[in-house]
């Protein structure tokens, strides 16, 4: 069982995380650059185009969502497989992990291609239904490389391997942002152009996982033919933390539609314009607590594998830690050069007003950077151990619940303005984030206390209920 990445699973736990985070945390920046940079090249078509983009965008949030889903799914599943020394199951698992994906990406594409034009129309698309159906198309006809190049990535993550997880991300976000305007404009094909880009960085990348797993087979894990029958309890175990997981992200799109709706019900447009505008720098500045997140899963996953239940908590309790540290890190920098980081924004007199807003978003926001690598923590512990359904539970108290909750009640209370519903909302974040803390710290306790530092012996009889 000698592997540098393995060693580097099983050994510091400290170490282990702050290793296997940084390719992670750089990959992911990557990846939201990309996103920037194919709304910009868009943005070139005018309007109507980039109106396009934005209608078909929610559908792809779906389906990047499932595809990180079910990646962690995998992730999961396989890291306690390799914890608790199973070989063979940890093969089966990826390879039924990758089946699993197969499925799921044609039952998506088949619905979302049969159904778009009302699902468009229904989400503000009539108007420019025949570009958005275009560039739609293209996009869910590819959704099964997106799919594939998620989970196969999600199995060398479980093993430890992220650097070449890193290499994958940072390989597709550079090839879509030098496709992009090769086919966009030197091949004049428009939207439909952006759409074919991102298909090829998707497929392009599945080839070079695809050579590392089935040719060059230097990983830990194999995919092998004789796994390739359905395993119903494999595939359980992959679904209680990939839908799961999957549904984390509805939950992310639920309050940030509530929040729009909200404020140009409340306030204005330029109030939306401004939030809007405020939550692509906090997506950047929650990168690394993603990242954490993506390691702890891992980290996790193989300590409860091998029932190490006091090696749980005290990842569980560095990684919260670490993430706070990283988190209000960043947020103090946001805080301080907020009025610089609006200015970014101020591209003409009609957005330069928003500045002012901007920054106050980015001020008050200092509390979302507390709130929110504690509660990716919690996510990443419950997925690691296979918690599926209770992590989705503690996103639904931060994402939903308490945020909701705190806005409608000063909403129907009281007067409210831009700084009240900002502070509501984080101030909900943190409420909703520090329960779920609490309710996982003593699960972990619960566990030690239970079955000890080392826990029970792992059986014939109890290795596929990991």
């Amino acid at each position: 069982m000698s592997n540098k990445n393995l060693d580097l699973l099983f050994g510091d736990y400290k170490v282990a995380l702050r290793t296997m985070m940084i390719p992670m945390m750089l990959g992911m920046l990557i990846m939201q650059s990309y996103n920037l940079i194919d709304g910009i090249w868009i943005s070139f078509l005018g309007p109507t185009a980039l109106a396009a983009l934005g209608v078909t965008t929610p559908l792809f949030i779906v389906l990047n969502g499932f595809a990180n889903g079910m990646a962690a799914g995998g992730t999961s599943l396989i890291a306690r497989f390799i914890g608790a020394k199973n070989k063979d199951k940890a093969d089966q698992s990826a390879t039924q992990a990758i089946i699993l994906a197969i499925i799921i990406s044609i039952i998506i594409s088949v619905i979302v291609l049969v159904f778009q034009k009302p699902i468009l129309s229904s989400i503000g698309g009539k108007s420019i239904l025949s570009i958005a159906v275009q560039y739609n198309t293209i996009i869910f006809s590819g959704a099964i490389f997106v799919m594939l190049m998620a989970m196969l990535s999600g199995i060398l993550r479980a093993e430890g391997d992220m650097n070449r997880a890193l290499y994958i991300m940072a390989l597709s976000g550079v090839m879509n942002a030098v496709l992009d305007p090769i086919f966009m404009f030197k091949l004049n094909m428009g939207i439909q152009g952006a759409a074919v880009s991102t298909v090829i960085s998707a497929i392009i990348p599945c080839i070079v996982l695809i050579y590392w797993l089935l040719i060059k087979k230097d990983a830990y894990v194999k995919i092998k033919v004789k796994f390739l029958k359905l395993n119903k309890k494999i595939l359980y175990a992959l679904l209680m933390v990939g839908i799961p997981a999957s549904m984390e992200m509805l939950c992310i799109s639920i309050q940030l539609g509530f929040m729009n709706t909200i404020l140009s019900t409340i306030i204005n447009t330029n109030a939306v314009a401004a939030y809007t505008a405020g939550m692509r720098v906090i997506l950047f500045g929650i990168v690394p607590a993603v990242g954490l997140k993506l390691a702890l899963v891992t980290v996790e996953g193989a300590s409860y594998g091998g029932k190490k239940f006091l090696r749980i908590k005290k990842v569980f309790q560095y990684g919260t830690k670490l993430g706070i540290l990283i988190g209000l890190s960043i947020g103090i920098l946001i805080f301080i050069f907020a009025p610089q980081i609006a200015l970014l924004f101020s591209y003409s007199p009609q957005t330069a007003q928003l500045i002012p807003q901007i920054t106050l978003m980015l001020r008050v926001m200092i509390i979302f950077f507390l709130s929110q690598p504690i509660g990716s923590i919690c996510s990443g512990y419950f997925q690691g151990i296979g918690k599926g359904p209770t992590s989705l539970f503690t996103a639904i108290l931060q994402e939903i619940i308490f945020p909701i909750s705190i806005v409608l009640i000063l909403v129907l209370s009281f007067k409210v303005n831009f700084t009240i519903l900002l502070i509501g909302l984080v101030s909900g974040k943190l409420i909703g984030a520090s329960i779920s803390w609490i309710y996982s710290y003593i699960h972990c306790n619960k566990d030690l206390k239970q079955y000890g530092s080392e826990g029970e012996l792992i059986t014939e009889n109890n290795k596929l209920n990991l």
